[in-house]
């Protein structure tokens, strides 16, 4: 499938905020500080971040260069475009698609210049984190469609959501399972305690 999703940035007092995605096989360590979500084989992302590596993009750690994506602000959109399939996926921010090579000519419409290529092991799921959180308040609105995207999602990407999913063939209709029964949001409130979800 192709899948596309938007992040506000709201404040940016901290280091070290990023976007992206992950391999489903990836187990995040959450109290571990300084880990980014784009640091391990199977993780891929931009950071927008308050400091000279704000608007990099990231793979296993390293990256295609600071600033390629330009720096990000309060009030500006990241944006994913991810097709699975293809094993394809494209960053972009204010609508403008990044490739590979640093350039802004990525389209993810016409599967032109992807930001990254040959996904494999999947399935993934999109990411979004902070760390260094110490050093200032961060905050980002991430928005998988439940809400209009500031954006329309290229060409034949749709949001994520239980209606864009392919109905999975491991359950049995005949014993009353149902997609909802694999796929659902739950909602967890928290206690103010520290908590790894």
């Amino acid at each position: 499938g192709k899948f596309y999703m938007e992040v506000l940035i709201i404040r940016q007092d901290a280091d070290r905020g990023q976007v992206g995605i992950i391999n489903n096989l990836v187990e995040q360590n959450t109290t571990t500080s300084n880990t980014n979500i784009t640091d391990g084989a199977n993780e891929w992302g931009f950071l927008t971040q308050s400091n000279v590596s704000n608007g990099s993009i990231h793979h296993a750690g390293s990256n295609i260069g600071n600033g390629t994506m330009g720096s990000f602000q309060p009030g500006d959109i990241g944006q994913i475009a991810i097709d699975v399939d293809a094993g394809k996926v494209w960053f972009g921010r204010n609508n403008t698609w990044y490739a590979n090579d640093g350039g802004s000519d990525g389209d993810p419409s016409t599967a032109a210049n992807p930001t990254y290529t040959n996904l494999a092991n999947g399935p993934y799921r999109f990411a979004v984190g902070c760390t260094n959180a110490a050093s200032g308040l961060f905050v980002m609105k991430a928005n998988f469609g439940e809400q209009s995207f500031k954006y329309t999602p290229p060409t034949g990407f749709k949001a994520l959501s239980q209606d864009n999913l392919v109905t999975p063939t491991n359950f049995d209709a005949l014993a009353g399972e149902t997609p909802e029964d694999y796929f659902k949001a739950v909602e967890y409130t928290g206690t103010g305690n520290s908590t790894s979800v």
